[in-house]
Parts: C-alpha cells; sequence; structure tokens
C-alpha cells in the first residue's frame, strides 16, 4: 500500500495524480517485484469514466468517479454494498473492535453509542486542549530561532497527536502517545497485501501471521490502555473523556456495556485515525500556502483582521471564511484518505451500466472524484475560492467526500475541521512558511497521503 511521487511547482498543476507520476523506488519482496503504487497505478479513464472495471486476485473490481453513482453507493445502497470483508479483517487486525473493523448491528450499535462524544458541544470543549498545544508547540519554534527548518510533518503528527490523547485519557494518558508512534511505526511493513492474500489456505495463513505480528507491535499501547482503565475503575475516578465514556455510557448491540476489547478498540481506532489525518492535511495545507504566496497573502490578511496577531479562538470560526476555504481545497487536492473503504456488491445489480456479480469489489476514489474534470473546473490547480460563500464555482453533490458520505461518514469530521482550522490559523497568524529546497516533494502513501522526508519549512516569524 506505499507508493511514491512528486507534487509539482509553483504555476504546474498540484500533483496530477496521472499514470506517468510513478514511484521513485520498489520494495523487495512483493510478488514480482511489484509494490502497490495508489494512486499513481489509477488508469487514466478513471479520471473521465464514470466507472471503470479492472480485475484483481481478489475478482473485479469497480472504480467508480460519479458523484451520483457514489452516493447511490454509499447511501441509497448502503445494505446492498457492505464493507468487504478483506479489509475489515485488516482492520480488525490492526484496530482490533472499532469502527473501522466493525459492520452490520455490532457498527450500528458503536456508531449510535459514540455519536454523542462526537456532538457540537462535546466537540467545542476541545478547543481549550488545541490552543494549548498549539501555544506550547509555537513557543518551542520560537524558542529554536526564527528561520531554524522545522520537519513540519513531524511537528503536525506529534501536536494532533498530543489533542487527541488529551481528549481520550484528559489526566493520565501522557506515556499513550509514545506508544502510539512506536506501534504506528512498525505497522506499514506488516500491512502489504499480494496476490497471495487471494489464495485459498494461503490467505488464511497470512492473515492469522499478519494480526499475530501486528498485535505484537501494538501490544505495549494495548497493555498500557488497559491499565489506565482498570486504574480508573479501582478507584471510580472518570474524567471527562472518551475513554470513561466508552466505559461507562458505551452499549453494543446486545444493550450491554462495552467489553474491554470493544473500549480498547474504540479508543485505538480514535488515536489512530483521529490523529494520522490532522496530521496529514495540516500538512498539506502548508504545503500549498508555501508555494501559492498570493493565497498565502489573503489568508493572512483575514488572520490579522480577525485575531491580530492573538491565537484563534472557537468564537472566532464563523468569520474565518477563507481559512475554512483553504483547509477544504486542501482536502480536495490531497484528502488524507484519497480511497474509501472497500465495498462488496451484496447482490448482482447494475452500476454505471456495468453488471456488477455478486461478490465484485466496489471502490470509491475521492482521489478521482475530487481531480475529475467533468467535476471540477480547473481540477488540478489549488483555488480555495471554490469555497467561499457564492462561488461561481457550486461543488455538486457527492462530489466532493474527504470525510467520506453516508452513514459511514467520518464520525469525527467537525472536530477534524474544527482542529483543522484553528491549527492553520494560529500558525499562519504568526509565521509565514517556506520551503527549504525544491518545491518538488517525493510523496508516500500508506492508507494516508504523507509527504515523504517529513516536509522541511522555514517558519518565517511575520511580527516581531
Amino acid at each position: 500500500m506505499t507508493a511514491q511521487g512528486r507534487a509539482t511547482p509553483p504555476g504546474s498543476p498540484v500533483l496530477a495524480g496521472a499514470p506517468e507520476l510513478r514511484p521513485a523506488r520498489r520494495r523487495p519482496g512483493q510478488l514480482f517485484g511489484r509494490a502497490p503504487r495508489f494512486p499513481w497505478s489509477i488508469p487514466e479513464r478513471a479520471f473521465v469514466e464514470p466507472v471503470v472495471r479492472q480485475w484483481t486476485p481478489f475478482g473485479a473490481l469497480f472504480l467508480v468517479n460519479d458523484p451520483q453513482l457514489a452516493r447511490d453507493v454509499l447511501i441509497a445502497g448502503q445494505t446492498d454494498f457492505p464493507k468487504a470483508p478483506v479489509e475489515l479483517d485488516v482492520f480488525a487486525a490492526l484496530l482490533g473492535t472499532g469502527l473501522l473493523s466493525l459492520e452490520g448491528p455490532a457498527w450500528r450499535a458503536h456508531r449510535r453509542s459514540l455519536q454523542p462524544f462526537f456532538d457540537v458541544r462535546a466537540t467545542a470543549q476541545a478547543d481549550a486542549l488545541i490552543a494549548d498545544r498549539v501555544q506550547e508547540l509555537m513557543t518551542g519554534w520560537d524558542r529554536a530561532g526564527p528561520g531554524t527548518p522545522v520537519a513540519f510533518h513531524e511537528a503536525a503528527t506529534h501536536l494532533a497527536l498530543a489533542v487527541v490523547v488529551s481528549r481520550t485519557f484528559l489526566t493520565d494518558g501522557a506515556s499513550i502517545a509514545g506508544s502510539v508512534l512506536e506501534a504506528l511505526s512498525r505497522v506499514p511493513k506488516l500491512m502489504s497485501m499480494s496476490a497471495l492474500d487471494a489464495v485459498p489456505v494461503i490467505k488464511e495463513h497470512r492473515s492469522q501471521r499478519r494480526a499475530r505480528q501486528i498485535g505484537a507491535a501494538f501490544a505495549d499501547l494495548t497493555a498500557r490502555i488497559d491499565d489506565l482503565i482498570a486504574r480508573r475503575r479501582a478507584t471510580d475516578s472518570w474524567p471527562d473523556d472518551l475513554a470513561s465514556f466508552l466505559a461507562t455510557r458505551a452499549r453494543n448491540e446486545t444493550g450491554a456495556p462495552f467489553n474491554p476489547a470493544e473500549i480498547r478498540g474504540e479508543i485505538i481506532t480514535a488515536l489512530v485515525a483521529g490523529h494520522d489525518t490532522t496530521a496529514s492535511a495540516l500538512t498539506w495545507a502548508i504545503y500549498l500556502l508555501a508555494t501559492h504566496p498570493a493565497e498565502c497573502a489573503r489568508l493572512e490578511a483575514e488572520l490579522d483582521e480577525t485575531c491580530a496577531g492573538r491565537v484563534p479562538e472557537a468564537a472566532d470560526l464563523p468569520r474565518l471564511i477563507h481559512t475554512r476555504a483553504v483547509v477544504e481545497e486542501t482536502l480536495r487536492l490531497f484528502p488524507p484518505a484519497p480511497r474509501l473503504a472497500l465495498r462488496i456488491a451484496a447482490a448482482a445489480t447494475q452500476l454505471g451500466g456495468h453488471t456488477v456479480r455478486r461478490g465484485d469489489l466496489i471502490q470509491i476514489l475521492p482521489w478521482t472524484l475530487h481531480r475529475s474534470a467533468a467535476i471540477w473546473g480547473d481540477p488540478l490547480r489549488f483555488r480555495p475560492d471554490r469555497f467561499l460563500p457564492g462561488s461561481a464555482m457550486p461543488v455538486p453533490r457527492g462530489a466532493y467526500m474527504p470525510f467520506g458520505a453516508g452513514p459511514h461518514v467520518c464520525i469525527g469530521q467537525l472536530t477534524a475541521m474544527r482542529q483543522l482550522q484553528l491549527i492553520l490559523a494560529a500558525v499562519c497568524g504568526r509565521y509565514r512558511p517556506e520551503l527549504v529546497g525544491s518545491s518538488e516533494i517525493d510523496i508516500s502513501y500508506n492508507i494516508i497521503l504523507h509527504p515523504s522526508g517529513g516536509l522541511p519549512v522555514r517558519l518565517m516569524p511575520r511580527r516581531t
């Protein structure tokens, strides 16, 4: 699942995503010596045709690049196109029993139980945590001195993880962040799949081995989570955070309280998915602003008028209109998860003029939807104006889904958008990002899109 390519310099389309953008190197040991190269391996016609049929070792795969058909699969046809077991098994091995690894009644019960924690009121409680963590980060940058190179993706990862850890374990989770990063550092080499994963008998062996290896990678994190929950039970102390919510209020499909595996699974899901996507989006936003000075200047003007040099607060969000547009356009060009969960046809049907058989696979790709010339004017250009109120470039329903769509839309969407706006506004209110070296950067993909090399930037103070 790892791919590498290059983003293009200013004045050029932003990371075209066409087949000619090939990875810089391959990993050895893959079947036939080939490594997966998504998104650069997407056929060119998948950017222009509504549905493209491909053969894979797992069977027929239909790539959907039409807004209405995508909505038909994700919303209207949710029972006809459930998540594919092959992918649910991978997420179960990686994250345990959580929203990303469940389907059917169990998923609905978990979603219903978790939703109140992610509502507007609960999300607003995290704003103070964001401000504190951002201020700590910027203080460190200031101490390092003006123009000191910063590996921005690494910094964004630590920041986003600190925020989600605080929301999960408000007062006693200081030891968790390091365990998360250590576990994730060992995962990419365990997640690679090949045609052997489709061969009967062999696939079961490989799946079991993968689950054991991932379990070993997450053993320390799992033990720490279980210990923290046990301590809270022993003292009957329940701070207002996600861990307490899961242990005291959540109910599964039987109506019973979450068992230890369910509590642990949802915590790991929140810690992993809740920080990696945010860090990715923040990093790409800084890259785009650094390579588009005019858009950066527009953002700075809004921040100067609204915040006047102070760290932005939640009350400022309704006036940070251009800031939100920058975030939304970043998520269009660089959706952190450029493909949504793989679906499987529960019965034979028709999809965009194609006959889909029972068991065929369906893939919704924000990467192609967000870059379709039939949907977006000049789709490879960074143009935040697309998302400004009253824009002459309205966004068709189903054409923009960085968080997915339908019942399975990301439960943390509201939280993520608030975090991205507040953090980006804080950073750009104080600093102007400048790339270190070339504006061409290597890009890696392993479930989430990342810049290779950490995106080194100089954060130049805007005020002295």
